[in-house]
């Protein structure tokens, strides 16, 4: 549907990725970390220079500024073909995944519900903060010892393991092969192929929604203002009483009845 991410090669060998937010008119952006800019530096910083091996003067920055079109749901295999990311990265990933939803069963209450830990999406997001929270919560909780030799041990999990050192493994499995990048474009393509269109959707259905209640409020003013003048009539047909306090108004005119009543006998003795 003419979804796509672009990537751009710097001017400083850097690979910067962008996101925008219109999705089918403009394309899918994305922005892939500091690690994947170092990582493209590198490889071009080993490769010769263009302009040696042909001979002639280096390229000119509005060429070097050139984006490279790559389909959001290829960008995982462009990445394998780049070597940024191991063939087998689906594999060490659900590797990843698995031990580190056994992990959260160690992991205090608390500091799952401050992390907002949830073993069956669990992913490298949720990972780096769990590790936060593990740091503030030993470091707040948990009192220095002192270990063999005298040596201080910290309260950061640091004596016997702890949690805190499995999570800081897990972030370092998911950064050593760049595998949350991986992680990451299955997101991306998840999102662009179902989660923005159901989104999409709902924003229709609610638009029409909203439209649909401000037609209803409208009618609803008008039947109050029809409403209101009819009632104006009843109570002028009363004798333009007020209508705040219909009872009460109406007993207040028994005090006219006398005045009404001698009238009427005038008006009859006048006839005679």
């Amino acid at each position: 549907h003419g979804r796509r991410a672009i990537a751009r090669c710097g001017g400083g060998g850097g690979l910067v990725v962008d996101a925008s937010a219109d999705v089918d008119a403009q394309g899918v952006w994305l922005r892939v970390g500091r690690r994947a800019a170092r990582h493209m530096r590198r490889m071009r910083e080993e490769q010769p220079p263009r302009e040696a091996a042909e001979g002639g003067a280096g390229q000119p920055e509005a060429e070097q500024q050139l984006p490279l079109d790559i389909q959001y749901a290829q960008l995982a295999e462009w990445l394998v073909d780049r070597k940024k990311l191991p063939g087998d990265w689906r594999k060490r990933l659900a590797a990843v995944k698995l031990r580190a939803a056994r992990a959260v069963a160690a992991v205090p209450m608390a500091v799952r519900q401050a992390a907002e830990l949830d073993a069956d999406t669990i992913d490298y997001p949720a990972c780096v903060r769990a590790l936060a929270a593990l740091q503030q919560h030993e470091a707040a909780h948990a009192a220095p010892a002192r270990g063999a030799g005298g040596i201080i041990l910290g309260s950061l999990g640091l004596a016997a393991g702890g949690p805190r050192k499995e999570w800081a493994g897990l972030v370092r499995a998911y950064e050593k092969h760049m595998l949350h990048v991986g992680e990451a474009s299955q997101v991306l393509a998840h999102n662009v192929d179902y989660e923005v269109p159901f989104l999409n959707g709902e924003l229709e259905k609610a638009h029409k929604q909203l439209a649909d209640i401000d037609r209803k409020e409208g009618e609803l003013h008008q039947s109050i203002e029809a409403a209101a003048a009819r009632y104006a009539q009843q109570c002028a047909r009363l004798g333009n009483i007020r209508g705040e306090r219909v009872k009460e108004e109406l007993l207040a005119r028994l005090a006219e009845l006398p005045e009404v009543f001698r009238a009427a006998a005038a008006g009859l003795r006048s006839a005679e």
